[in-house]
């Protein structure tokens, strides 16, 4: 690929820049100030412990594949591309063998490689060092974000690889450099190789290019290669697996399924779309804070009529959910009424701890304000873009990125909240890129954001440490009941995750109903076991059962 394949220009205001970037910490102190906050809050939380945590016992699966035979081999479960991630797990195996804690540790290890990346990015894209800290503080303390980086999931480890890309990418874009170029797609082959999704970083390096230089056979040719790379680099992952016999009945079927026309239904596309949007307007909400009423109403007055149309067109079809009676969380997987998760353990039977309707409804409609002034910044972006596309490469590509990697996820039959996680840092960016003005923001709404800022990390770590606990005192509870007592897997319900351990080749998850590890009591069964636990959300102790079903003979553990 041509070194040129985008042309270097500014897109601040050099002396303003360089005001910006002489205020606040220096980045070494801010690069430092980051890893020992985060190293602190993984000591505070705990990710110790032998568990499978929603679907990443399906991705611990390849990793130990490759410690006990050297090469890769995929869960039936498992869907995503997975290889980069699960080299990276074994790598940190290697030292002591497999275990879920290492696993957990390497997670953890390239959420905080995501934090860098942002905080570097802002800086280059021309946000000064102490807004900078405050954008990885929100994406840190965001909710979905700190309880995936205690998982094995690929979420974190996919978002990790597309922001190093990004940034990389960007440098590479502005100072014409095909080793930063290079390197950015070098690291975007391993977003790729970790989740399909990866290719919106390909195709937006394409597509920005195309858009900045115009459309004609040579820039088409350009443009092509960075496309044509990523979709190289997927067609030989999926017929290195289909020819290993390692493809997995799973794998790729949610990129299918967004692409099977007949199955579309337009309210739940239309649906999706606002849930995704007010999701992210709720994440970014403290960014928001700290911006400031000034800078928002500026923004606002300076596209009056298009940003009043869409307000108002925006709050009648969002409104539909709340009088309909629906209220967040709306979209399933990490973010519960009970906090984060997901509770797989007999959740219908009796649930754990809410806020109650009136806390979420609440939530709801802030999510709503919050995500009517995202939009607004987003139509900003795009009129800033039509106006000179020469003088905004970095906006450009970021923008065309996040609208990439959105456009599929209405379609999806299942969207998971955590699906909407890489659009988070995507917002950070360009919210503050266009409504970054040199004025420094006022007291009173700094400290809104910084307080909104707190209230969001305090749910995310009792949230993330309360997960933890039951989930570590859910798997004691089955170890004793498996490896002490000796009582057969199959005849115990133990949960989703321990279920799915023992899921037969092709077949149905045995899922037995002797003994049932629940939250409370159940019709029909009696309380054999009890293990507790400490809670911090609210504070007490929560309780993880093990019901015996009762039978007219009788009957034990």
């Amino acid at each position: 690929m041509s070194v040129d394949i985008l042309a270097a220009s500014p897109t601040h205001n050099h002396s303003e820049q360089l005001s910006e970037r002489a205020s606040g910490v220096s980045d070494r102190v801010a690069l430092m100030l980051i890893t020992c906050g985060w190293a602190a809050l993984a000591v505070i939380v705990n990710p110790i412990g032998e568990m499978i945590l929603n679907d990443d016992g399906a991705y611990a699966y390849a990793v130990k594949s490759i410690l006990e035979t050297g090469s890769l081999k995929l869960s039936a479960w498992g869907s995503p591309n997975l290889v980069a991630q699960a080299y990276w797990g074994a790598l940190f195996c290697w030292p002591f063998g497999f275990s879920h804690t290492a696993l957990r540790l390497s997670t953890l290890t390239l959420a905080l490689t995501a934090l860098l990346a942002l905080y570097i990015l802002m800086r280059e894209t021309g946000a000064a060092s102490m807004t900078a800290l405050f954008g990885v503080l929100v994406l840190a303390l965001n909710p979905l974000f700190f309880e995936l980086s205690f998982t094995f999931m690929t979420d974190v480890p996919f978002l990790a690889f597309t922001l190093v890309a990004t940034y990389l990418l960007i440098r590479g874009i502005k100072r014409q450099s095909g080793m930063e170029l290079g390197l950015g797609l070098l690291a975007a082959t391993a977003a790729l190789l970790t989740r399909q999704t990866g290719l919106a970083l390909f195709f937006a390096l394409s597509l920005t290019y195309l858009v900045k230089n115009g459309l004609n056979w040579r820039n088409v040719t350009r443009a092509a290669a960075p496309a044509l790379l990523g979709l190289g680099v997927q067609f030989s992952y999926h017929t290195w697996l289909k020819m290993t016999g390692r493809m997995a009945p799973l794998f790729g079927k949610p990129a299918a399924a967004a692409f099977d026309v007949e199955s579309y239904a337009m309210k739940q596309i239309a649906s999706n779309a606002v849930f995704a949007l007010i999701y992210v307007g709720l994440f970014v909400l403290p960014l928001l804070l700290f911006i400031g009423f000034r800078r928002l109403s500026d923004l606002w007055r300076k596209q009056r009529r298009i940003a009043t149309l869409t307000s108002i067109v925006f709050f009648a079809v969002a409104a539909f959910p709340l009088l309909r009676h629906h209220r967040m969380p709306f979209l399933l997987n990490v973010l519960y009424d009970s906090g984060l998760g997901p509770p797989t353990i007999r959740y219908d039977i009796y649930p754990l701890p809410s806020a109650g309707p009136v806390f979420w409804t609440a939530v709801t409609v802030i999510g709503i304000v919050s995500a009517a002034l995202v939009l607004q910044i987003l139509i900003s972006a795009v009129l800033r873009l039509l106006e000179s596309r020469a003088h905004h490469q970095e906006l450009l590509l970021l923008f065309v990125m996040g609208a990439i990697y959105f456009s599929p996820l209405p379609f999806l039959p299942a969207m998971y909240d955590r699906y909407l996680l890489p659009l988070v840092p995507i917002a950070i960016v360009v919210s503050l890129m266009i409504c970054s003005t040199g004025n420094t923001p006022s007291q009173r709404w700094t400290a809104l954001g910084v307080l909104c800022l707190l209230l969001y990390g305090g749910f995310a770590i009792a949230g993330t440490h309360d997960y933890l606990a039951w989930q570590r005192t859910r798997w004691q509870a089955l170890r004793t009941l498996t490896v002490v007592r000796h009582i057969r897997p199959e005849q115990i319900d133990g949960g989703f995750e321990f279920n799915l351990t023992y899921r037969t080749p092709g077949g149905k998850i045995p899922i037995g109903d002797d003994l049932v590890v629940a939250f409370g009591p159940a019709p029909g069964y009696a309380e054999a076991e009890r293990y507790t636990y400490r809670r911090w959300m609210p504070p007490g102790e929560g309780t993880v059962l093990v019901l015996r079903k009762i039978l007219p003979q009788g009957g034990g553990l």
